[in-house]
């Protein structure tokens, strides 16, 4: 069957489409515009599924659980939240807490790194 279902990246990562791409029948320029869509619309619903996910997560699983994209611009989003909050709530101080938390997260990724990964998961 000739039915593209997902977009995989040279690391291997695979993103499933919200709905699939039939290409029979169809002429390549518009088959291939519907793929471009459905690529839109996976990376889409797959960025909000992670960030949604992180907020439950533990950040050494959830960084394992999604694609480096979506990993990386959800922990942007996250960041800036959270930043944001403990500016509002408690101006330098909330800074001051919120930066121990980060680092023991970046503790937690050199943790992570030094341990077995899959090469995907590097």
């Amino acid at each position: 069957e000739s039915v593209i279902t997902a977009m995989c990246s040279s690391e291997d990562e695979k993103v499933d489409f919200v709905k699939a791409v039939d290409p029979k029948k169809k002429n390549v320029e518009h088959w291939l515009g519907e793929v471009e869509s459905a690529m839109k619309v996976a990376v889409k619903s797959t960025l909000s599924q992670a960030i949604k996910d992180y907020a439950i997560s533990s950040r050494k699983d959830w960084v394992r659980k999604w694609p480096g994209q979506c990993v990386l611009t959800g922990s942007k989003v996250h960041w800036t939240n959270e930043i944001e909050a403990a500016l509002r709530n408690e101006g330098y101080h909330g800074i001051q807490k919120y930066y121990q938390k980060w680092v023991d997260q970046l503790n937690d990724m050199v943790d992570l790194v030094r341990g077995q990964l899959t090469p995907i998961q590097r």
